[in-house]
């Protein structure tokens, strides 16, 4: 008889598999959580598309299991990149204008600073002097003035939202 490691070449169906190896699929979906610091809700909504994935096209990702490792290796990779394609997905992947990109490394580390990680220009300059670039705060200034403008989205409580006028 089949065990539950056993390689798709035996017995058990791509349903089988996933059946028998739920609480696998939970613990793996749990332990990504947690260690991205996800909320209860995110971890819901994670799994969910865990499930999701794991079943659509027929258990595809059990059909393509080939028993080349131990079913918890493959399933704890196969989970580890739905996360990351999750995160990317909700938090969006950061990436620099193109007009960064051709005013060199600085701008770049600029922008980022300052859009991504929503620092004041002020901020910016002193962070950027204190990784050693040798530019004053005016040469920082035409350089940021070159730069798009960019905006992110930011997370912010509902009691400011509430206090917030109306645009």
């Amino acid at each position: 008889m089949a065990t539950l490691t056993s390689p798709p070449g035996d017995n058990l169906t791509p349903e089988q598999l996933f059946l028998g190896h739920r609480k696998l699929v939970k613990e793996i979906v749990a332990f990504g959580c947690r260690r991205s610091k996800f909320s209860p809700q995110d971890a819901e909504d994670f799994e969910g598309t865990v499930w999701i994935k794991l079943i659509e096209e027929d258990y595809a990702v059990f059909r393509l299991f080939e028993g080349r490792s131990e079913i918890r290796t493959y399933l704890t990779i196969v989970i580890n990149r739905l996360l990351l394609d999750y995160q990317n997905h909700i938090w969006t992947k950061w990436r620099n204008s193109a007009e960064a990109g051709r005013l060199g490394p600085i701008a770049e580390r600029l922008e980022t600073l300052m859009v991504r990680d929503g620092l004041v220009f002020g901020e910016a300059c002193h962070i950027l002097q204190g990784e050693g670039v040798e530019m004053s705060e005016e040469e920082l200034e035409e350089i940021r003035a070159k730069l798009p403008i960019k905006f992110t989205r930011r997370f912010v409580a509902e009691e400011t939202l509430q206090a917030m006028a109306s645009r």
